[in-house]
């Protein structure tokens, strides 16, 4: 047995293995006929030209199937950090104002009084007119320890007849055991 350099990468490798093992070039097809030259592809683009091999498509193959723990890692941690956000999100003061109020103009006020504080009376029986829509425009949260403010912005469809749109409303929220709550509107 004897070292070669490989035709492709010029890395030493042993005369009787098939392929390099570095790049993944067929080395018994080269030393059969000493003269080849690897299969190559020619690749274009509107902007150049490029030779590519096909040992270059191999390494680079073999590289990302060489990774594949990597990559689920990565899928993984990506996964959770998404789930954490989504989760955190649907804990804050300014998504339980947007919930609130989406929930009671679509008529389901009994799942809306769960946002709300026990102070505030809130009769489930009195429905919202159903051709009432909001479209949020935009939201500011300032949280203070328990306390929060949320500043909503929204557009009332179809418009109101009093006023015009955008509409404004104060929401003042507290924590109460890790869950906000809706004391009071303005």
């Amino acid at each position: 047995m004897a070292l070669i350099k490989c035709p492709e990468c010029g890395k030493e490798i042993s005369d009787k293995g098939v392929d390099c093992i570095h790049c993944g070039y067929p080395i018994h097809e080269s030393f059969d006929n000493k003269t080849a030259e690897p299969d190559k592809e020619i690749i274009y683009n509107d902007d150049y030209q490029t030779e590519n091999t096909y040992a270059d498509n191999n390494n680079i193959i073999n590289k990302i199937a060489g990774n594949k723990a990597l990559i689920a890692v990565i899928s993984i941690v990506v996964l959770l950090i998404i789930i954490s956000a989504s989760i955190k999100n649907q804990d804050s003061p300014t998504y339980v104002a947007e919930r609130f109020i989406e929930l009671a103009l679509e008529g389901k006020l009994k799942e809306a009084k769960k946002y709300l504080g026990e102070e505030i009376p809130w009769d489930t029986s009195v429905k919202a007119p159903n051709n009432v829509r909001i479209k949020i425009k935009s939201s500011v949260e300032d949280i203070r320890g328990d306390e929060a403010m949320v500043h909503l912005e929204f557009d009332e469809i179809p418009e109101p007849v009093y006023g015009g749109n955008p509409q404004y409303v104060s929401i003042y929220l507290v924590r109460v055991d890790d869950k906000w709550k809706i004391y009071d509107m303005q």
